[in-house]
């Protein structure tokens, strides 16, 4: 009887729990809304409504929300980041800079402050000041494989290509089932002209994700390189089929006209 007495309270507070509440179905950015008018102080209700914008792609509207924030709260580390990353989302890099020295400045040890800046100095082409960033949040915390990964694409970006390498092999060993790296790395094997390296890093890629159209466009550059031409064409043909109208699929079709009649 006892086991029976709680079958039926599970399914009572399992339909309790099945009915949506009032508040759940609310939408957030109206509810923050509604936080703000009631109380126009509230920064953590301008905070939670910026990043719901900011998620949306709404990024001027959460940037007047992160920058009321910041005028609540100077010392508001998270708004600073937030608006920093917005701003790096709309190209604004130095305004994203800016945004992260300041938080910075109140927490040296924020991690994410050190890469957002870096990846602002990586599109502006000032590798060196993002190698730098991406150092440090590697000291900070050298057992995330993104920094590594943004550090190659500046190494990359510098021709350094053993160095972007290196980064690589250290982003893998941390998360190996992340196919853009192989796929980072089999660029850089191009880039020394170690083919059969490139061939396996992008053979691994596609493993790794099937329809990774690029992997195949580049392999099938390689197999040229290499005159391997069968699977040249059945890997360019392959790209144009998953990406037929985009660039990728063009830039294979380029590469099947040299090789026509080869």
């Amino acid at each position: 009887m006892i086991f029976v007495f709680y079958l039926i309270i599970g399914f009572v507070l399992s339909q309790f729990a099945a009915i949506p509440s009032p508040l759940a179905q609310e939408d957030p950015i109206v509810r923050y809304t509604k936080s703000i008018k009631e109380n126009p102080n509230d920064a953590s209700a301008y905070f939670e409504r910026g990043k719901i914008l900011a998620s949306k792609g709404k990024h001027d509207q959460a940037i007047s929300d992160f920058t009321k924030v910041v005028e609540l709260q100077p010392d508001f580390v998270e708004a600073y980041l937030e608006r920093g990353d917005a701003y790096y989302s709309k190209g604004q890099y130095d305004q994203a800079i800016s945004d992260c020295s300041k938080a910075q400045k109140l927490n040296p040890n924020n991690v994410h402050a050190y890469i957002i800046r870096g990846l602002a100095f990586s599109d502006k082409g000032q590798y060196d000041q993002a190698i730098n960033d991406f150092t440090t949040a590697l000291t900070i915390n050298p057992k995330l494989p993104f920094p590594y990964i943004f550090r190659a694409t500046a190494y990359y970006d510098k021709k350094e290509y053993k160095l972007a390498i290196n980064n690589l092999d250290k982003a893998i060993a941390l998360a190996p089932n992340d196919a853009n790296s192989y796929y980072m790395r089999g660029n850089a094997y191009m880039g020394i002209s170690f083919y059969d390296q490139a061939i396996s890093d992008f053979t691994k890629t596609i493993e790794l994700d099937p329809n990774h159209a690029d992997a195949f466009l580049e392999r099938g550059v390689v197999y040229v390189q290499v005159r391997q031409y069968d699977k040249a064409k059945k890997d360019l043909e392959k790209a144009i089929s998953l990406d037929p109208q985009g660039r990728i699929g063009q830039d294979a079709r380029k590469e099947l006209g040299r090789i026509k009649g080869k």
